[in-house]
Parts: C-alpha cells; structure tokens; sequence
C-alpha cells in the first residue's frame, strides 16, 4: 500500500470519482497537494472547500512515465509509444481518456506513476523566481550592469529549479477509485 495524499476543492466531497477530462485520479505527498492548492488559488479556480485527504493506494502494477505537466490524451498516448505499449496502434486516432485508461488495464496496469516535477517543495518558489527574473530581464537593456545581475540571478535560480526537478518525488494517478482507501494521518 502506498501512503499519498489528494487535494479537493469541492464541497460535500464523498467520494473518488474520475472526471471525465483526466486519465485517473491523481495523488501526491502532501506537500504536492499543498502546492496544488496554491497553484488554484494564484490561478483563481473556483475553490468551495478545502480539505487535503490521506490515502492508500493499492496498486499493484504502475506504469512509470515522466511528468507530463497537463494530461491531454494526446501526451498521453505520445508518452505510452515512449514507453512500448503494445496494442496503441488499435485505439482509434484520438482515443478519449476512458479509452487510453481500458487500454492500460487490459495491459494489465492498474495506474501510472510519475517524478512530479510540478509541484512539490521549493519547486513553486524557484520556478516563480526564475519567471520573474525573466520578466525583470525583459524591461533592461542588454549591455546595462542589472542585465548582467539578472543574469546571474536567473542561472544560479535556474540551477536550483534543476536540483529540485532531479529530487522530484513520486505521484500517482489512479484508474480505479475501488484501490484507494482512506486513512487517518499521523
């Protein structure tokens, strides 16, 4: 069983149910979830509630893929050639979520896991800084001696966002909700 945590933002949550715009459920740590949440608000998604629930996650057979960032079915499927699915070819040209996901069970997976370098701790914050030092950088001319800190700025923010990607901590998306159980955390 595998320890995660899930972020929602629904009111009256009551149970795990796979929208029909993602390929499962997704689970992190919590300090993922944590993340999430703050991605929600800086972007203004609509939040009614909010409540961070641990889990276990009974899977048996995850597929390791990298993090795809967003989950449109066409990264999916370019991710699932990557990694040598058989059967890919016999989905039809633009398979659904649904359909990518029955395929992946009856190859006998039963979820996906994957480095998430999204979201996590410190991740946020040197991604925030390297796009504000971009943006900083924008404004001044090049030869000007700010120029020259900025750029110093972003490589050294730059190489802090790359040790943090490196040490990304795993995430889970799950396509079955019957193999998630809650828990009551520490």
């Amino acid at each position: 069983m595998i320890e995660a945590y899930h972020l929602t933002t629904k009111a009256g949550f009551s149970r795990f149910r796979i929208a029909r715009r993602d390929m499962g459920i997704h689970f992190g740590t919590r300090a993922q979830a944590a993340d999430r949440f703050n991605w929600k608000l800086l972007q203004g998604k609509p939040i009614e509630a909010a409540a961070t629930i641990p889990v276990l996650l009974d899977l048996s057979n995850p597929l390791r893929i990298d993090d795809l960032g967003t989950w449109p079915p066409d990264r999916v499927m370019d991710e699932l050639y990557i990694a040598n699915i058989p059967g890919l070819d016999d989905l039809r040209e633009k398979p659904t979520h649904a359909q990518i996901r029955n395929h992946l069970l009856a190859c006998g997976y039963d979820g996906l896991v994957y480095p998430n370098r999204g979201e996590g701790p410190g991740l946020s914050d040197a991604a925030h800084e390297e796009q504000q030092i971009r943006t900083a950088m924008g404004l001044h001319p090049y030869q000007s001696s700010q120029w020259l800190a900025l750029q110093q700025q972003l490589h050294a923010a730059g190489r802090r966002l790359a040790r943090i990607r490196q040490a990304a901590e795993d995430s889970y998306v799950v396509f079955r909700p019957d193999r998630i159980f809650l828990r009551f955390p520490r």
